[in-house]
């Protein structure tokens, strides 16, 4: 147990100590400043008020948010697992132990980033949003009352197919853990890809499976279901005019679950002719 935690320890103190962390608080600090602050000013010009909880789905809602959230953490975790598995290792732990402290890290450090994302919205609950769990004013009569307005700005406003079909509490819970899930794979695939000594080709793997899985958010068809990014939407899962079901949002859990114990199966089976001694983050 304490050698599992030594693990978990030394990823997230390693981690914590790289620059690249900015990008995160970069991101956010772009967040605020092209959807947050326009957000507030026109609420403040029309009057209407916005649910503590809706920042939160807008930002795990939007199409390039889904695509850069994933790549940001990529970047971060590329050179992950930090705790090489050496000789000297070897003689305190072995590789299955290894193995499974890694995949605890990467469902901690996964889970840490979507907190900072929602961390960072809750600044703004001393500005006057609305509480309570329904949708605000602004989503609903936005577009309605403030034609004019509404068409230079969609990109504030979810969905009718959201909006209809799941509460802010909904909405956030479903965004908040199909993100975690889809960055708990990044990881899993960066260990496989250090566990068969090909490191450079897990960051490839992971860049490519979230572009080509954004590239699936702007179109439409069953094929899309096959990229884990078109599940993270939760307007995807119906139809917006008929409130339709088109995938029932389980199928994406236990999708997403398949792909997790998958990663963990493969890694397991490879573990025991994994390189000691090597360092395979160039490989």
């Amino acid at each position: 147990m304490f050698r599992l935690l030594y693990i978990i320890e030394n990823e997230i103190s390693t981690i914590s100590r790289q620059t690249k962390n900015l990008l995160i608080l970069f991101f956010i600090v772009v967040i605020y400043e092209e959807m947050f602050f326009p957000l507030l000013e026109l609420a403040d010009e029309t009057g209407l008020n916005i649910g503590i909880l809706e920042l939160f789905a807008l930002i795990l809602n939007n199409k390039l948010n889904l695509i850069a959230i994933p790549l940001i953490f990529v970047c971060i975790m590329s050179g992950f697992p930090f705790c090489r598995l050496d000789y000297f290792g070897m003689i305190r732990m072995n590789k299955k132990r290894w193995l499974f402290g890694e995949v605890l890290s990467v469902f901690l450090l996964s889970f840490v980033i979507v907190i900072i994302l929602f961390a960072g919205t809750c600044l703004f609950l001393g500005r006057g949003l609305k509480s309570g769990t329904g949708w605000g004013d602004f989503m609903y009569y936005f577009p309605l009352q403030f034609r004019e307005l509404y068409e230079n700005n969609k990109s504030f406003i979810l969905g009718a197919e959201v909006l209809t079909q799941g509460s802010p509490i909904d909405v956030c819970i479903y965004s908040a853990l199909m993100m975690w899930l889809y960055l708990v794979i990044m990881g899993l695939i960066l260990v496989l890809s250090t566990i068969i000594g090909k490191k450079i080709v897990g960051i490839v793997a992971d860049i490519v499976i979230t572009l080509s899985g954004g590239a699936m958010l702007f179109t439409t068809g069953s094929a899309c279901w096959l990229f884990p990014l078109y599940h993270m939407m939760y307007g995807n899962h119906y139809n917006m005019f008929l409130a339709k079901v088109k995938m029932p949002k389980g199928y994406s859990y236990v999708f997403f679950g398949i792909i997790i114990v998958m990663l963990m199966v493969i890694s397991l089976l490879k573990i025991n002719k994994m390189e000691i001694g090597e360092d395979n983050s160039t490989s």
